[in-house]
């Protein structure tokens, strides 16, 4: 049996727990920052002793970097949801048929070698009702609510990217540049040079 292509590196599974987990984490990291107020700023700037430290307030930058890491993976998996799930479900569907085909193929096999008897006229009635429901199934119809599955965990509230909210401009949304990974830094200015 043939392995899926996308099965190898783009589980849903491992890309629904890393959105579930980094979207916690940001929740969790901006109830922190929503703590942050106008007296937390100045008393922060006036004990930076440094330039690198009164640059973002830690709580901040933190949060900064957990809106980053939730778009990525929300990235992530926004891609396997487009790509991949529907390759995965047509080939659940060729599978379901395959399967059908082969146990119609054995059962009408078995059925025409029988010898003549009573036994085997009994065998044979159950081979033909047997293909009788094989052939009532239909794969479209047990893979059709599969589409209507994907469909509302694309719209998952986990797979829209977060918000960042920048405490020192009122809350106001804003889109992290500063006190990002180095990864993502780079991704950023090779944004602004594209543009």
């Amino acid at each position: 049996m043939e392995i899926c292509p996308f099965s190898r590196n783009l589980r849903p599974g491992d890309r629904l727990n890393d959105v579930r987990a980094l979207h916690e984490h940001e929740q969790r990291e901006l109830k922190v920052v929503r703590q942050i107020d106008a007296h937390s700023v100045s008393r922060w700037r006036s004990e930076a002793k440094t330039p690198r430290y009164c640059l973002i307030l830690e709580q901040d930058r933190n949060h900064r970097r957990a809106v980053c890491r939730q778009h990525n993976a929300a990235r992530r998996a926004t891609n396997w949801y487009a790509k991949a799930a529907p390759l995965v479900l047509e080939n659940h569907q060729q599978r379901v048929e395959d399967i059908k085909s082969g146990t119609q193929t054995m059962l009408t096999r078995y059925s025409c070698k029988l010898p003549s008897s009573e036994v085997a006229s009994k065998l044979s009635s159950s081979c033909s009702s047997a293909m009788n429901d094989t052939a009532a199934f239909v794969s479209s119809a047990f893979i059709a609510p599969r589409h209507d599955e994907v469909e509302q965990e694309k719209s998952h509230i986990m797979h829209q990217k977060a918000e960042y909210k920048n405490p020192v401009d009122g809350f106001r949304t804003a889109r992290p540049l500063l006190g990002l990974e180095t990864v993502e830094l780079f991704r950023i200015i090779q944004q602004v040079i594209e543009s």
